[in-house]
């Protein structure tokens, strides 16, 4: 059986040649059709406070819990806001939702920011400040549970809270910048290398199964052996056919 697909395919030569080359062209031209999108990345390493600096599996784990809930909150909506309500990127809203995305990326703990945009001064800028801004929200949602927890200790008539005020400014996390976001020097988008090599492989698929089609679609005998096959008949001879 695989000699004769093997056959099959190699007397369909010709698709086999031209099925790839379409395609890899193809996806050429497909590539230098799509803009150039750059992305910058801001790496925030997320420490969790009972997380020591030896870092045990349960330190990786709280932190780790840590950096799945600031993904969620570099992303949402009020903390969007109050980065385009700064001023600090030249952004609407609708328009920074579409650019920003954050991945959570363990050992260690940390939330990659990501920032697509045609520009990659504007994607390193932009990721910058998201990052920055990032941390000082994060500080003053703590702090504000600080706030909370005095006053509903105020409203129980506990006037002593210095020592839960403690307690919670220890719980105050760790979240640093690892390094200054770079510029990106090349493009995500378009990835013409991946794109060529996916349509040469497409059109390599479409090739092989359209030459067992055609030959599966075909009627006429092509070989001594077929006669008997389908006809169960002898073959008592070749009649050469010779060219002009």
């Amino acid at each position: 059986d695989f000699r004769k697909y093997a056959a099959i395919i190699l007397g369909k030569w010709w698709l086999i040649l031209a099925l790839p080359a379409v395609g890899g062209v193809a996806a050429f031209f497909y590539s230098a059709s799509q803009n150039e999108v750059y992305e910058a990345n801001a790496t925030l390493l997320v420490r969790a406070s009972s997380a020591s600096l030896s870092g045990s599996s349960v330190d990786f784990r709280q932190s780790g819990d840590l950096a799945a809930t600031y993904r969620r909150l570099v992303t949402a909506r009020p903390f969007l806001e109050r980065v385009v309500a700064s001023e600090a990127v030249e952004f609407t809203l609708p328009g920074l939702e579409s650019v920003v995305s954050a991945e959570v990326v363990l050992n260690p703990p940390v939330v990659e920011i990501r920032v697509r945009h045609g520009d990659p001064q504007v994607a390193a800028s932009t990721a910058q400040s998201v990052a920055d801004e990032f941390i000082s929200y994060a500080i003053e949602q703590r702090l504000g549970e600080i706030a909370r927890l005095q006053q509903a200790a105020a409203v129980q008539g506990i006037t002593n809270t210095d020592a839960l005020v403690s307690a919670q400014f220890s719980a105050i996390d760790s979240l640093s910048l690892l390094e200054p976001v770079r510029t990106p020097t090349s493009p995500v988008v378009p990835k013409t290398t991946q794109n060529i090599v996916a349509g040469i492989f497409l059109g390599l698929i479409l090739a092989i199964g359209g030459a067992i089609l055609l030959e599966t679609m075909g009627d006429s005998i092509k070989s001594p052996d077929q006669i008997v096959d389908m006809f169960n008949l002898s073959n008592l001879g070749t009649v050469p056919r010779w060219p002009d």
